[in-house]
């Protein structure tokens, strides 16, 4: 007589989906060997000056005869798109009690800026971001400094803080 126990087909062990390893060990528990480098480099190592020439020069004439790929891969690594450029703007200083006429005026500049076509509309929001973070710093270390009038004893205040600070540092706002 057969037992129902011999007749049951086994059961393999089940392991949890998308974790093959045990958490702490990979399948390579020694990592990398020291000094081992990437299959591409070592692919462009063995390309020759002679063979780069031949290959650079395939890509010149097919970049001729028409292949956009080919054409794409030279423009892409003589001509890259420029990343940014200086934008000759004499802004105004902006600095503890200025206040928010100095503010309105540097944003004044940059759209003559961009009227003028010396500055693109791309970096005129790059300017008035720093120009709006420079406003937001001199507002939380001054919060009365972006009132356009003080009143006699503010002033006065002012001066006193301003003698106070002169006798220990130069200030990094004034040039």
């Amino acid at each position: 007589m057969i037992s129902a126990a011999k007749t049951a087909p086994k059961q393999q062990p089940t392991r949890a989906r998308g974790r093959p390893f045990q958490p702490g060990c990979s399948g390579n528990p020694a990592g990398r060997r020291k000094g081992a480098r990437n299959r591409a480099t070592v692919l462009l190592e063995a390309i020759s000056d002679a063979d780069l020439g031949a290959i650079v020069a395939k890509m010149v004439e097919k970049a001729k005869a028409g292949d956009l790929g080919a054409a794409k891969v030279i423009l892409d690594r003589l001509a890259p798109p420029p990343k940014s450029r200086a934008v000759p703007i004499e802004l105004p200083a902006i600095g503890r009690w200025d206040g928010a006429d100095a503010v309105l005026s540097a944003y004044r500049e940059i759209l003559a800026a961009v009227d003028n076509g010396d500055a693109s509309p791309e970096e005129s929001l790059q300017l008035v971001a720093l120009i709006e973070a420079q406003r937001a710093a001199v507002k939380e270390l001054r919060p009365e400094a972006m009132h356009p009038e003080p009143t006699p004893e503010q002033l006065a205040e002012r001066k006193r803080i301003d003698e106070k600070i002169a006798k220990k540092f130069k200030p990094l706002w004034e040039d």
